[in-house]
């Protein structure tokens, strides 16, 4: 983050002397706080201790930059704020200095153009050949049911079926992080979302759909439709759009196997912003969660950030039932159950291309469930079973106790079919101020920061 002028409480000069003592480790950690806004406190980047004649105007920089810098769990208000106009702030004085926020150095900004998808295949040598393989699958059905569609994909692999893709991104190796296995996949394969932040910012494209690598397409011609709608309309005024895991309310939680968005200086701001969340948390943590906070804190700031979901049928994916009276897990039948779909389901969260013909063998109303019925002895894969519910009261049948999946509209509900066949409806995000209040004035998790140690 860069304030207008020369940092508080050190000269230029006493600056230089500064560093001229110390190794480029002190510069860049200045620099960064400077130039990037990171949330990260100055002292913690600093590898060693800096020379006595120094210490106290450093000390006095960091103490007279802390309002300028992004805000811990404990502020509600994202320091952009300033950059768009809201210099009054709770617990700082209206007084205080106006903070500008540039925006980030994005390579070939200026040439972005037209809508196309964008897939990734990253990693050493367990991670890329799993989600090289997956990505093509994917982009082979896109192709197919899209002939003229632009396709890009960000991968270290020299290996890229040029018939299917039009671009190739290759990231820089010290991009390339390690993953882990935090979320206990079966498959054992290291995954982390950094590099895939990172890049989010680098597409070609004005307007991105960003895929995971385990969609498909199931419709002929629907994705083209979509980006030819979000280019020709500039996303109806929406910033960015995504699938909602949380089907059981309208509140947004993010579920990235799904976003598009368009570039723009409030995207940018935007992506920034989640990949400083992202590092807080670590490489290898959900970038779910982070999305999340990211856009409450910019919409809190007033930076006019629309925020939008995708359409169950333009991004289907099938949800844990998850045991009433529980925060978590599953049912012992393993249940999973869509939102409510109108109409084909032209995406789907899944490499299997044959579940586009069971999730569209109608297009009623309706929900489809999925629920394991047992293993097969030699490879010890689930045996699985689907039924789609056109009704609330045969899904609440087979429910019972978690009858709350069963979100089913009510007969004639004109304005439930007119919004669910909408390309990208509002989304509803939780306020920060009552996110911050509801997860504790000492842990936010979300933020990566425990305020009491």
């Amino acid at each position: 983050m860069r304030a207008t002028g020369q940092p508080a409480g050190m000269s230029i000069p006493m600056l230089a002397e500064c560093t001229q003592r110390r190794s480029g480790k002190l510069l860049a950690a200045i620099l960064l706080i400077v130039i990037v806004g990171t949330s990260l406190q100055p002292a913690l980047l600093f590898a060693d201790r800096p020379p006595v004649k120094c210490k106290e105007h450093l000390l006095a920089t960091e103490q007279r930059t802390k309002a300028a810098l992004m805000s811990d769990a404990a502020d509600a208000a994202y320091d952009g704020a300033a950059q768009y106009g809201n210099t009054a702030r709770s617990g700082v004085s209206s007084a205080t200095r106006t903070v500008r926020v540039p925006p980030w150095a994005v390579e070939d900004e200026s040439s972005k153009r037209g809508a196309g998808l964008l897939f990734f295949a990253y990693g050493g040598r367990k991670t890329l050949p799993y989600f090289l393989l997956e990505a093509g699958q994917a982009a082979k059905t896109f192709r197919e049911h899209n002939p003229d569609i632009q396709m890009a994909i960000l991968t270290n692999s020299e290996n890229v079926n040029k018939t299917l893709f039009n671009i190739h991104i290759v990231p820089r190796t010290d991009l390339l992080f390690a993953g882990e296995n935090l979320q206990r996949r079966q498959d054992k394969i290291p995954r982390q979302w950094l590099t895939r932040l990172y890049y989010l910012a680098h597409s070609p494209f004005l307007i991105t759909w960003a895929l995971d690598s385990n969609v498909v397409s199931c419709t002929p011609g629907a994705a083209q439709l979509f980006l030819n709608w979000a280019l020709s309309t500039s996303m109806s005024g929406y910033d960015i759009a995504h699938a909602n895991q949380n089907i059981l309310s309208r509140t947004m939680y993010p579920h990235n196997f799904n976003i598009v968005y368009k570039w723009s200086r409030r995207t940018s701001d935007l992506l920034r912003e989640w990949l400083l969340l992202a590092m807080r948390h670590g490489v290898a943590a959900d970038d779910q969660g982070t999305l999340r906070i990211a856009e409450m804190r910019m919409i809190a700031a007033g930076s006019g950030l629309m925020v939008g979901q995708v359409a169950a049928h333009f991004g289907a994916a099938f949800y844990n039932v998850v045991p009433r009276g529980k925060q978590g897990g599953i049912r012992a039948d393993g249940a999973r159950i869509t939102p409510v779909i109108q109409g084909r389901a032209h995406l789907l969260h899944s490499s299997n291309i044959s579940l586009c013909g069971v999730i569209n063998a109608d297009t009623q109303t309706r929900q489809i469930l999925m629920v394991r019925t047992g293993r097969e002895r030699k490879s010890n894969r689930s045996v699985l079973w689907f039924q789609a519910y056109r009704s609330q009261q045969a899904c609440t049948s087979k429910l019972q106790n978690e009858s709350a999946f069963c979100l089913l509209p009510t007969i004639n509900d004109s304005k439930f079919s007119a919004e669910q066949l909408n390309f990208i409806r509002k989304a509803e995000l939780q306020p920060l101020a009552q996110y911050l209040l509801k997860c504790g004035g000492n842990r936010c998790s979300d933020f990566g920061v425990d305020k009491s140690r």
